[in-house]
């Protein structure tokens, strides 16, 4: 069995990074809710494409680019768009009981939990750089047209605290959030 390497280790290792942006991003992890690959994409440190296949090697997911990826309607059918958005997770392909789906987060264990809740299949995730998985959603369930341009808050605007809002529960229509 090979020996587990840090995220910010991997991408030093293979030259993505330099050891004082690491230094910088953890120095900033310390003092804020953020995962390392978030700030070191925030800063510019590195990209999101280096982040995803990081984060694939590390944990053994195949990294996919969704350029030419059609998603199948009847995967398509066992989440809805809002919470396709909410967890950032894009269903691919149905086999049997088996769903394929892109994520570009394989830590997030609430929202795989989540994903398997919903559609009750087994999960088999691929990982994708997270802009591209975010605009890939909004293609795939015709998201893109819904929205006006301008009426949309952008999230990278608000604070962190504000950002994918998860309802705790909802009561008679309304929902509470942490």
């Amino acid at each position: 069995m090979s020996e587990y390497v840090k995220l910010g280790q991997m991408l030093v290792a293979k030259g993505l990074i330099s050891n004082l942006h690491l230094s910088i991003a953890l120095a900033v992890q310390r003092t804020s809710n953020q995962r390392l690959g978030e700030i070191l994409v925030e800063r510019g440190f590195a990209t999101e494409a280096d982040i995803a296949q990081c984060l694939a090697e590390q944990y053994g997911y195949p990294v996919l680019h969704l350029d030419d990826v059609t998603p199948e309607p009847q995967a398509l059918a066992l989440i809805p768009a809002e919470a396709a958005v909410s967890l950032v997770a894009l269903p691919l392909i149905l086999n049997d009981n088996r769903l394929t789906c892109a994520i570009s987060d394989p830590l997030d264990i609430q929202a795989t939990d989540r994903l398997v809740r919903i559609t009750g299949c087994r999960l088999d995730v691929v990982i994708t750089p997270r802009t591209e998985l975010v605009e890939a959603i909004r293609k795939s369930y015709g998201l893109a047209d819904a929205v006006p341009d301008g009426i949309a808050v952008r999230t990278q605007d608000l604070p962190s605290r504000f950002r994918d809002p998860e309802p705790r529960r909802c009561v008679t229509g309304v929902a509470l959030f942490d």
